[in-house]
């Protein structure tokens, strides 16, 4: 009985910005050549997006920059030096992962008072910062984001000085940044 050139322990995908990342584990890897990345819109008829040459490592990941419009299913094909082919799992990319979003409104700000809302993005704490024009923090508070989509109202102090604000929103794979002008 011969042995696998190579055995996947895990394939995991995910919306990252207006790409796509591909990553898999591996327990055991010989004689392996190269990894071909494939695609499908359907998870039935997969063709080559990429390829990668083995290293000999136990983590791969590849980077799809152009990722179809809709679903996205990919799976790893292992390719050895006998021309032996093994196949990973295969995961799903779904739009709205790539759909995240991050939006303030309004960026002119004349009540006091602006509007957070995300869009498709993971569950989890985010964190609003607004700096003025002199690079100083002056405005700090944690969001609560239950996952989705959500819009939360941010009531500034009625003391805050008049001008141009960045806003900068963080969690832990997002990051957002837009001008506001606060009149």
């Amino acid at each position: 009985m011969s042995t696998l050139p190579v055995h996947f322990i895990n394939i995991k995908a995910w919306a990252q910005n207006n790409s796509n990342i591909v990553e898999w584990n591996i327990a055991e890897e010989s004689n392996v050549k190269s990894y071909i990345i494939e695609r499908s819109p359907d998870g039935r008829n997969f063709i080559q997006a990429g390829s990668i040459a083995a290293v000999h490592n136990s983590r791969y990941q590849w980077t799809d920059a152009q990722p179809l419009p809709g679903n996205n299913y990919y799976r790893i094909r292992s390719l050895d030096n006998d021309a032996k082919q093994n196949y990973s799992a295969i995961v799903l990319v779904t739009p709205d992962e790539k759909n995240k979003t991050i939006t303030v409104l309004p960026t002119v700000v004349t009540e006091g008072q602006f509007v957070v809302r995300l869009q498709n993005n993971a569950p989890g704490s985010y964190q609003l910062k607004m700096i003025n024009s002199s690079g100083q923090q002056v405005y700090n508070q944690q969001l609560s984001h239950s996952g989705g989509s959500s819009a939360q109202t941010i009531n500034l102090s009625p003391g805050m000085a008049k001008g141009i604000y960045r806003v900068i929103i963080t969690g832990n794979t997002t990051a957002y940044s837009v001008s506001i002008l606060l009149k």
